[in-house]
């Protein structure tokens, strides 16, 4: 038998980029700026992806090559083959927004997301922001990704996807909105509720004193709430398991 890949070997660079769409450009191109080295790896790479892994210097990697950190990009299934096989040999597989909240933890990140609205929800949120003269930028889910602005602003209005969400790791958003919850993407989540979990995991890093806005209550009927602690919850009702908070008065 022959012992594990060492996943932190000098012959590999760090970092492998798994999928080239827009958010894993971003991610070649912030990295880059970095001064750091990573590899790529795309099924069906577009033209412009290869002239931008070879004007930054980045080489197409392999599945079998021992990395420390996947950055995978949303679309890619989190129990793709790759995938696994890359974790197998000890890489950790995470999303453009954990990135950024690891590399640029001075850059508030205020979360949206939901079935519907959230898109709209997070360009208005931006602009009220920057109106009230916040150094403020909205991307992620929406042009463009969040590791092109998060060394722009010192708040960032990020539009997350279920898809995103499933790669947060636990990332802090002092403010997270959830517009509503409906049924999408069953294709990839399989069940309502596998969706629903999938999107509550904007609440994960909440800590104490941290802000969730909520839709009204019978619009989140079905959903089984796993958060609790200290957050300040602003909505029109609350469930029962997170302290509620009325907004302060306008």
């Amino acid at each position: 038998m022959t012992d594990r890949i060492n996943p932190h070997s000098p012959s590999c660079p760090p970092w492998l980029v798994y999928g080239l769409g827009r958010s894993g450009r971003g991610a070649a191109r912030f990295l880059a700026a970095q001064g750091e080295q990573a590899h790529w790896l795309d099924a069906r790479p577009q033209p412009e992806d290869l002239t931008l892994m070879e004007q930054l210097g980045f080489q197409r990697g392999g599945v079998a090559r021992p990395y420390r950190t996947v950055i995978a990009a949303p679309g890619v299934p989190i129990d793709h083959p790759d995938l696994l096989a890359l974790q197998a040999n000890g890489a950790e597989i995470i999303g453009e927004v954990a990135l950024a909240a690891r590399m640029r933890p001075e850059v508030t990140l205020v979360g949206v997301t939901g079935t519907a609205g959230k898109g709209g929800t997070t360009t208005l949120t931006a602009q009220l922001l920057r109106a009230a003269g916040v150094d403020a930028l909205e991307g992620g889910n929406i042009d463009p990704p969040l590791l092109d602005i998060v060394d722009r602003c010192e708040v960032a209005v990020v539009e997350l996807s279920s898809f995103q969400l499933e790669r947060t790791a636990g990332t802090r958003f002092p403010v997270a909105v959830i517009t509503n919850l409906g049924v999408d993407h069953l294709d990839r989540h399989l069940t309502v509720p596998e969706y629903h979990a999938a999107k509550l995991h904007i609440m994960d890093g909440q800590q104490p004193g941290d802000v969730l806005v909520l839709p009204p209550l019978e619009a989140l009927a079905g959903v089984i709430w796993r958060h609790s602690g200290n957050t300040r919850a602003h909505g029109i009702s609350c469930p029962a398991r997170l302290r509620w908070r009325a907004a302060p008065p306008c």
